[in-house]
């Protein structure tokens, strides 16, 4: 086809050698890029980040042939059930999935059909805590106490389920539903049985529930449950009221005659022991002991002044001029008073002569014997009110001695008498209080047994119905708006388990996700479908463009291929691999090299599967065109009988410009494993390098031999091919993992055969975006 067709896409330009500038020696080209196991990292395989890989922005996924990015399948590597994956699984299984849905639908159908209709009837009960009046007081404290609420309202529900509680439901509903035809046996069964009796958390509320086919004895039967509690509840307070009565009557009588016995032991102590005597004895001893105490207190206290008055006058003896001031009562206080006052005056009458004359003077003379004179007589004063203040002081400490021996006689007296009597008052108020606590006691029991007997008289009882049930409308079971939903969830849960089962176990590649999961490597390219079409044709689609989405594909990869410049010469050798025969590693390779070729670069195109080999059928107008015996331009012929000087009779001059094409015939004499692993490969490569820009080598199925394995480790990248429906997962993960042990640089992966109008594989987005891209550009006549 001419280079002017429009159809054709120009890619990138020629990374060739400029002319006339010859290619590098093979060692130096091994030393720039290194040895196998230290080659770069492929660019969309496991280096970090999968977009930068160099340094610099590699091109984004939107060049894989026109198909958009895979980016959004990366999310599942490394497994889990991710979204993408549920929505493929859904599209692959539906089928089953409705299956096993209908068939869950019809179950609960059938079941609700078949199922007998359960009806539930419900009354209402009060259970009060309020006990009897005959409770109020803890009559029953001696036979052991009051209880707990929570313990009466248990003991009052468990009463409700009793043998005396049976009894009373079978002549309650016979009572009410004399019609009905239920016999006793049967009541008995739905009572211990079926009648399901709870109390309502938080409420005193007890419901009795019954769930019957028959919605009418249900109701009755619940009803009279009700209605029987509260009676019985009833007879149950008379009768312990009546009972009550009659016991505290007998503890009445009892305490009546108590308390008689204790009021005559209190009369007849009182009497015996005279206390009103001797309390009347004691208040006559406390009231002389006062007066006693009075006198004593009066004597001490003229003592005392006797006593001041004493030693004063011993004081003033010599000196006139220390006497203050007698008491009035002090004998000989007027002679004493007028003995210092003439004292005074002889004093004052010399103090006066002594102011004009000198003490020698006659009259100052006269005065000092007068002044001696009045002091005698002062002196002699003093001397007698002194003896006469002693022997009063006498007297007094005589008479107060005698007070105190009667004050301590009587004190001796009124303590022996107070001791008496707290004796026997003691014993008295103890007889006083046994009365008061027996007579409380009676009194007691007597306000009891009114309460008891008005207890007996309530119609109120401690159990009351709050409702009654109706005759059930609708059944309970089987609840067709539960069971018809869960039905069809059950079965769609199990339909969906089959499903996501059968993909577990199901090892075919069936999307990117299979594709990419676990694997580390990236979708180079999706090589669509292409109906009715001939192998061959396919291989050469990039030359023919009949079918154009194909060239879209295979120009996007070797655009990602040689996206960086700078690593033009570390992808020079290609290397198409797959896992097993017949998914179309011989279309990519044909197709990859066309591309190449076409975009001006130099292109070897190697078949290397020798023991199947296609390229010879695919490029028949270069072999016919070489002619000659096509052994003599045979890959395997000549690496395995010739030597170097023959790997120029290897190239065939393929169909378009820039491509050549090394074809290879099967041989019964050459065992293809001792020629890939012998040296006549790499030197062949090595012959190949010095003259091509691009070599891409056709192996053979690296599951099935080994051939690929040894290529890949010569080989600068290596491009594995897979084909939805047939390629395995688990034989895409050995491949891949040989790779990477021969440390080949596994480029990433290219999908063959997908049918993008159903949309299983890469979704109905990429369909829809290749019907837009496709429309006009390949609805030409053919020719044109």
């Amino acid at each position: 086809m001419p280079e002017s067709d429009p159809r054709i896409i120009p890619d990138s330009q020629p990374s060739a050698p400029p002319p006339g500038v010859e290619p590098a020696p093979p060692s130096k080209r091994r030393r720039e890029r290194g040895p196998a196991n230290s080659a770069p990292q492929p660019i969309y395989g496991q280096a970090p980040g999968y977009g930068e890989p160099y340094g610099g922005p590699a091109p984004g996924y939107g060049g894989y042939g026109g198909y958009g990015g895979y980016g959004g399948y990366g999310g599942e590597l490394g497994g889990g059930l991710t979204p993408q994956r549920v929505l493929r699984i859904l599209r692959r299984k539906w089928l089953p999935i409705v299956m096993v849905t209908a068939l869950g639908a019809a179950g609960t159908f059938f079941y609700l059909k078949r199922a007998t209709p359960i009806f539930q009837a419900t009354s209402m009960i009060e259970i009060t805590l309020r006990t009897p009046r005959i409770l109020a007081q803890s009559v029953y404290e001696d036979a052991g106490g009051s209880r707990h609420p929570v313990l009466e309202f248990n003991t009052r529900l468990q009463k409700l389920r009793g043998s005396s509680m049976k009894k009373r439901f079978v002549e309650q509903y016979h009572e009410l539903y004399p019609e009905a035809s239920e016999t006793d046996a049967m009541l008995e069964g739905l009572f211990g049985r079926e009648i399901e009796v709870s109390r309502m958390r938080n409420t005193d509320i007890v419901t009795m529930s019954l769930e019957h086919p028959d919605a009418e004895l249900a109701m009755r039967a619940v009803n009279t449950y009700a209605l029987g509690a509260e009676v019985e509840a009833f007879h149950q307070n008379k009768d312990l009221s009546d009972s009550a009565v009659a016991w505290l009557q007998e503890q009445a009588d009892a305490q009546r005659k108590l308390v008689a016995q204790a009021e005559a032991r209190l009369v007849e102590y009182r009497a015996g022991n005279k206390i009103d005597v001797l309390e009347s004895q004691q208040k006559a001893e406390e009231a002389s002991l006062l007066s006693l105490n009075e006198l004593l207190v009066e004597l001490e206290s003229r003592m005392v002044m006797l006593q001041d008055v004493s030693e004063m006058l011993k004081g003033a003896k010599g000196d006139a001029q220390r006497v203050t001031s007698l008491p009035e009562e002090l004998p000989g206080r007027e002679e004493i008073t007028a003995a210092q006052l003439r004292v005074q005056e002889a004093l004052a009458a010399r103090a006066a002569l002594l102011g004009r004359y000198t003490e020698n003077h006659p009259e100052v003379i006269a005065r000092d014997d007068d002044i001696e004179v009045a002091r005698q007589q002062f002196t002699g004063a003093i001397g007698r009110a002194e003896r006469s203040v002693a022997a009063s002081l006498a007297l007094k400490e005589e008479q107060a001695g005698s007070i105190r021996e009667k004050v301590n006689g009587q004190t001796d007296q009124a303590s022996d008498l107070e001791l008496d009597i707290v004796t026997r008052t003691s014993e008295y108020n103890a007889l006083a209080r046994e009365r008061d606590a027996r007579e409380m006691s009676y009194n007691g029991i007597l306000k009891r047994i009114e309460e008891a007997r008005l207890s007996a008289d309530e119609n109120t009882a401690t159990v009351k119905v709050l409702e009654q049930a109706g005759v059930p409308g609708a059944p309970i079971r089987p609840n067709v708006r539960k069971i018809l939903p869960v039905g069809l969830m059950l079965g769609l849960l199990c339909g969906l388990g089959i499903g996501f089962l059968s993909d577990q176990l199901d090892d075919r590649v069936t999307s990117a996700a299979d594709i990419e999961q676990g694997l580390g490597l990236k979708i180079l390219g999706v090589v669509p479908r292409i109906p009715k079409a001939d192998r061959n044709e396919i291989a050469l689609a990039s030359l023919t463009s009949k079918f154009g989405q194909i060239p879209e594909v295979f120009a996007g990869v070797r655009g990602l291929l040689d996206a960086h410049h700078d690593l033009a010469d570390a992808n020079q050798v290609i290397l198409v691999a797959s896992s097993s025969p017949e998914e179309g590693k011989t279309i990519c390779s044909s197709n990859l090299a066309i591309t190449y070729a076409r975009s001006k670069q130099r292109t070897l195109l190697i078949d290397f599967d020798l023991r199947r080999p296609r390229i010879a059928k695919i490029y028949s107008d270069a072999v016919e065109a070489a002619g000659g015996d096509p052994k003599q331009h045979s890959l395997l012929h000549i690496l395995a009988e010739g030597g170097p000087d023959r790997f120029p009779d290897l190239p065939l001059v393929g169909p378009c410009e820039n491509l050549d094409v090394v074809t290879s015939e099967p041989s019964s004499k050459h065992s293809p494993a001792d020629i890939i692993g012998g040296r006549a490969v790499r030197e062949f490569l090595d012959w190949a390098r010095t003259r091509y820009d691009r070599i891409v080598i056709d192996s053979a199925p690296l599951g099935v031999i080994s051939d690929a394995s040894v290529l890949a480790g010569i080989a600068d990248w290596v491009i594995v091919v897979c084909r939805p429906e047939r390629t395995r997962r688990r034989i895409v993960r050995h491949v891949v993992q040989q790779f990477r042990n021969v440390g080949a640089n596994l480029a990433g992966l290219i999908v063959n055969d997908v049918d993008l109008k159903r949309g299983k594989f890469t979704g109905d987005y990429h369909y829809h975006y290749h019907q837009y891209a496709y429309q006009q550009a390949y609805e030409a006549p053919e020719g044109k």
